[in-house]
């Protein structure tokens, strides 16, 4: 719930008047309550599955292996939603048995949207949460943050 995708599904699950459980290390605990989570689990000590069942719905951006953990605690009729993991073969069946809605999305350029978005950002009811500012000579650095999985927020990498 810290990093570029959660930070804003934590605040655009709020806005719609959600209750939100975030997880993240606890490190990251007063930065994702501060987003508006309502509840806070920190995955290093804790697995969420021995926390929470019968969740409407989960966002998971991290792999297969916890697709399951997930699929396992989202309730009859809920919606697992993968930025990471496809839903295929067992997983799929056993989602489908459960009447799971489950999908893997990415990013599709919608222009309402992100004008919804944009509206949001302005009138400061979801903020964007910048960790770190590259130059395009130094996007090699921007990556190598990225890819520690421990960046809180978004990156910037300018011109």
């Amino acid at each position: 719930a810290a990093g570029g995708v959660g930070h804003y599904a934590v605040q655009i699950a709020k806005y719609f008047g959600a209750h939100v459980i975030g997880t993240a290390s606890a490190s990251n605990r007063e930065f994702v309550l501060g987003l508006g989570a309502d509840e806070f689990i920190d995955y290093t000590n804790e697995k969420f599955e021995d926390k929470v069942k019968d969740v409407d719905v989960i966002v998971d951006s991290v792999n297969e292996e916890h697709l399951w953990r997930s699929l396992s605690v989202v309730k009859k009729g809920g919606r697992l939603i993968s930025i990471k993991a496809h839903f295929v073969g067992e997983m799929a069946d056993k989602a489908k048995e459960k009447e799971v809605f489950a999908r893997r999305i990415s990013v599709t350029s919608n222009g309402e949207d992100m004008g919804q978005i944009a509206k949001l950002l302005k009138e400061g009811r979801i903020r964007s949460h910048v960790s770190g500012k590259y130059s395009f000579k130094d996007l090699p650095k921007a990556h190598q943050q990225i890819e520690t999985r421990k960046t809180q927020g978004k990156i910037v990498v300018s011109l």
